[in-house]
């Protein structure tokens, strides 16, 4: 990443680098990955990998609109196998890592989308989610009010993915002819579950804001596939859904980006494979992402797993980007965060439907994760309290991780850790207590399949080990390390470790009695005149022990004090560690007040709050006061039937979030002024009564706020139902001059009605935009075919321009050329109209859009004059 490249730019180039990755592959044709057999006796084919293939090759060629057929095949081909083979459907390793990203590309390309997914293709390739969803899904998982979403099913990872899966079948499902009526085993439909996995997701995140975002501690290869489906709640998802999604999304990158170097991920971790803590994945995880969004690492190859970022609308504020790519703007920091931890480990089985979750326990703490940040080095620790295993969810003891990673291109490392008797996983294996750059570690004898404490260095990156008085040192690019086993000593591991996964080279010190205390001291070089200099302030740090305690006091001047018996809680100079902080986040750049729910990021000038305790999309506005029914209103005899009024009726206040809906380039336009509005009880409202008529019509700064109401109608007249808020203009024309018409639309709240119309005094009407009631936008020519332009639209902006010449209509959305349409106006003269006219059918719910900057023949305008 060029130094010189400001955060804004780095994250506008997201379109940029996921177009070139695409268009690497451009071509290719597909390659399987091999179909495995099943990890354990009496479960499924393992075919994650093979599916991840199929969808990523698919992703590829609907992106690139190439290869539509073979996409299609592959889609096909891939749901078969699992019409075909019913136990991987529900197997945990295989069926719901891939089935959301399935969904993705339905939604994007299937027949609501760009049609690039056939009819054929779309329905076969729901079949066997169906088949997952009706056993999984249960309303009782969905429950909240007792859980507050700290029930976890198999692990965290396959929690969310599994939620997932069930919400966005169930979104799909509750409008599809096939699915909408059919009964799921705990006897709901999908539209129940649909709205019961909305509020359950809303919680769930503002839960993650609250107590912590992640049990499985800055676990990359997990962490990464924990959000890879919430971009599908963000994309897909309504206004609050899609409003937690973001929040969550921006929160877990600030939560990366402080702790990271290059990508090369640093802090106390959990659930790390041996072999994975002992380097830095380039290829997966959260690397893709790092690309993706930050420029950082390198390009990736197209992969299944990381397709639902690449495609999706979602990206990271610019704080956060700062906090990625300005390592040395970071500077030297500490971070403190308070994870969850204590919990009562669930049964999780082999399959999807597990019934019994892990129980995390909220109420208490039980964990300080540490991480003293520096340029040159990132060392990190979960300090938990020495408890027994049975004390903690499964997710959070297995392979907890602490150590040093340094800056440099070789990703070194030095990681003091309990092996795994099987090279693989040990639980609860060690405890420590560190302050900055400082670490005091040792083995539990509370552990279960630990096997020797270990110092693990690199051989890459760091300086041949030099031992002097039983003290090791080493050099990093940027800082000087020293590690000295407190008692009894240590010897240098011969051979290597028996595992066939890969281990790079390195030097392993193993101390003489496994439960001696580890001792790591790491500084900068910039902080000392050399690495003499380093060792000489390390060996005036002297160790002593006292009984059980052990006493030391750090090159930095700190006093730790240490009970090998593991029955005192750790000091540091005198104070015990906090294993329940106030706060869930503090750093320079990431804070939050336990239980708060509101989340500061900040940088410099930069600074973002998230506050996941806004019940309503308040990121588009605010609401002052109450609006009565339109039952009310009737039986109040409030208005008065068949005739137009003139005193018409007022409404609570929407207060527009000027700074998020005004964007775009009709952001600075202000409202036409030569306009009249038409309401359920008046045709023709001239702007100096609008204020009368606030119940429906407001303007705020340069947007329009129309909206309607839930069984609301016409009574100015006889018509029928005929619901409507419409501003129209002033100017009219007849055939032969061109007018034009610029604006641009947010859909708060969708209901299905026109929302556009060029129409003349005749009655007749020339083109229309329509919003459906899921949030669409559909271009209607009269006598002509309609297209949907646009999709899932709720909570999001679109810019509209329309030109007319009294016979011929242009319309153009975004920038694009849409359409264009001629019809003969028998009389009268046309004109513009926009707002919402839901016509011949009734209003079943509350709608809400906003218009910015609606304009008639703007300056510039060649309609102009």
């Amino acid at each position: 990443m060029k130094k010189n490249f400001t955060s804004e730019a780095v994250v506008a180039g997201f379109e940029q680098r996921v177009d070139a990755m695409f268009r690497a592959e451009s071509g290719k044709p597909l390659v399987r990955a091999k179909k495995q057999k099943p990890l354990d006796p009496g479960r499924g084919n393992y075919v994650r990998a093979y599916s991840y293939s199929m969808v990523g090759f698919a992703a590829r060629c609907l992106y690139l609109n190439e290869m539509l057929e073979e996409a299609n095949a592959a889609l096909v081909e891939n749901a078969q196998h699992y019409l075909d083979n019913p136990m991987d459907i529900n197997d945990r390793d295989s069926f719901h890592w891939h089935a959301e990203i399935v969904m993705r590309l339905i939604e994007m390309y299937g027949a609501n989308g760009s049609n690039r997914i056939t009819k054929k293709t779309e329905a076969l390739a729901l079949k066997p989610i169906w088949e997952y969803v009706r056993k999984v899904s249960r309303l009782d998982k969905a429950e909240y009010e007792k859980s507050r979403t700290w029930h976890i099913y198999l692990s965290e990872n396959h929690h969310a993915m599994s939620f997932t899966v069930c919400w966005q079948f169930a979104k799909i499902a509750k409008n599809r002819p096939e699915y909408k009526d059919l009964k799921y085993d705990d006897g709901a439909t999908a539209a129940e579950h649909y709205r019961a996995w909305n509020a359950y997701f809303v919680v769930y995140c503002r839960e993650r804001a609250r107590k912590s975002l992640c049990i499985e501690m800055m676990c990359d290869d997990y962490n990464s596939t924990l959000i890879k489906g919430f971009y599908n709640f963000y994309d897909f998802g309504d206004p609050q859904v899609r409003w937690s999604a973001g929040l969550l999304l921006d929160l877990y990158f600030a939560y990366w980006a402080q702790e990271q170097i290059d990508g090369v991920q640093g802090g106390g971790r959990s659930r790390i494979y041996f072999w994975k803590g002992l380097k830095q994945n380039r290829d997966h995880g959260n690397a893709p992402l790092a690309w993706f969004y930050f420029g950082i690492g390198k390009q990736p190859a197209v992969y299944g797993h990381d397709v639902n970022a690449a495609l999706s609308d979602y990206r990271p504020p610019a704080v956060v980007a700062d906090i990625a790519i300005d390592v040395a703007g970071r500077g030297r920091y500490e971070v403190r965060q308070r994870p969850q931890g204590l919990g009562k480990t669930g049964r999780p089985l082999k399959t999807a439907d597990t019934q019994v979750p892990t129980r995390m326990r909220t109420d208490g703490g039980g964990i300080l994760r540490y991480s003293y940040c520096d340029p040159a080095f990132i060392m990190g620790t979960p300090m938990t309290e020495a408890r027994p295993l049975k004390d903690w969810a499964a997710i959070s003891a297995q392979n907890r991780w602490q150590g040093v990673i340094f800056a440099g291109e070789h990703d070194a490392r030095i990681v003091p850790i309990v092996r795994p008797k099987d090279n693989r996983v040990a639980m609860n294996a060690q405890w420590s207590v560190q302050s900055k750059g400082s670490l005091i570690t040792q083995k539990l004898k509370h552990h279960k399949d630990g096997a020797e404490m270990i110092i693990w260095m690199s051989k890459s990156g760091l300086s041949a080990p030099v031992e002097e008085d039983g003290v090791v040192y080493v050099e990093a690019k940027g800082a000087y390390a020293a590690i000295r086993v407190a008692t009894g000593g240590f010897k240098w591991m011969d051979g290597e470790f028996e595992t066939d996964r890969f281990v790079p080279e390195n030097a392993t010190m193993i101390p003489n009695d496994e439960y001696a205390p580890v001792i790591i001291e790491v500084m900068a070089r910039s902080d000392v005149t050399s690495f003499d200099a380093f060792k000489k302030k390390v060996k005036v740090c002297e160790v002593h022990i006292d009984g059980t305690v052990l006493r030391y006091k750090t090159i930095y001047g700190d006093q730790l004090t240490f009970d090998t018996s593991a029955k005192a809680v750790p000091s540091i100079n005198g104070k015990p560690i906090d294993y329940a902080p106030k706060k869930v986040f503090e750093s320079p750049f990431l804070n939050a007040e336990w239980n708060s729910g509101v989340v500061t990021i900040s940088k410099g000038t930069r600074k973002k709050i998230l506050d996941f305790t806004t019940d309503n999309p308040g990121f588009l506005y605010t609401r002052q006061g109450s609006d009565p029914s339109w039952s009310s209103i009737l039986e109040e005899k409030q208005i008065p039937i068949g005739t137009n009024s003139s005193a018409g009726i007022t409404g609570s206040i929407i207060d527009v979030n000027n700074e998020v809906v005004e964007k775009g380039p009709h952001a600075l336009r202000p409202i036409e002024s030569e306009i009249n509005i038409h309401t359920p009880g008046n045709s023709l409202i001239p702007r100096r009564d609008f204020h009368k008529w606030s119940r429906w019509y407001q303007e705020d700064g340069n947007t329009q706020v129309f909206r309607l109401f839930d069984g609301e109608h016409n009574v100015r007249n006889a018509r029928a139902n005929a619901a409507r808020i419409e501003a129209f203009s002033k100017k009219r024309w007849n055939r032969g001059t061109w007018h034009e018409w610029i604006g641009t639309y947010t859909i708060v709240k969708a209901q299905g009605c026109g929302i556009f119309q060029v129409k003349n005094s005749g009655e007749d009407w020339s083109i229309m935009l329509v919003m459906t009631a899921d949030g669409d936008v559909v271009f209607q020519p009269r006598r002509a075919t309609s297209k949907t332009v646009l999709k899932n639209m709720e909570g999001k902006s679109f810019d509209v321009r329309i030109r007319d010449n009294g016979h011929t209509s242009e319309c153009y959305i975004n920038g694009e050329f849409v359409g264009r349409h001629d019809w003969e106006r028998p009389s009268g003269r046309s004109t513009f109209r926009w707002g919402m006219y839901v016509g011949g059918k009734k209003l079943s719910k509350d709608a809400l859009l906003f218009v910015t900057g609606a304009t008639v023949d703007p300056e510039g305008s060649p309609t102009r004059k």
